[in-house]
């Protein structure tokens, strides 16, 4: 949690300045926790505002789930730097124009490979 939603002397002073039961202290610590998800969430999707964030975003999540690694945020910079801004110029890419990018083989192929399905 982050510190500033889990201050121990915020609990204290529900417990001791406004007499709060337990039940009550569960409820306002289950709103904190709510509330910082709330905030982080938008936080994590920040890093992904960019043309490709989408492509991303959308590949990361339709990836299965522990199966090898998907593109991250390095990966999506590496090809923006490169001047690469959308899903028609990726799909034109070759294995080796990922590789002298400095894109990892396992995801130069992930990436080609949902280029090539969704073009």
């Amino acid at each position: 949690m982050l510190p500033l939603m889990d201050v121990r002397c915020f609990y204290f002073h529900l417990r001791e300045s406004c007499e709060a039961s337990p039940e009550r202290i569960t409820h306002v610590k289950r709103a904190l926790q709510r509330l910082r998800a709330m905030i982080l969430q938008p936080m994590n999707q920040v890093g992904w505002c960019s043309p490709l964030g989408r492509i991303f975003c959308r590949m990361r999540r339709q990836s299965p789930k522990g199966k090898g690694a998907s593109p991250a945020e390095a990966t999506l910079q590496k090809l923006e730097d490169a001047g690469i801004t959308s899903e028609k110029q990726l799909a034109a890419l070759t294995l080796d124009d990922y590789l002298r990018l400095g894109i990892r083989c396992d995801l130069a192929t992930q990436i080609s490979a949902y280029c090539l399905r969704f073009r």
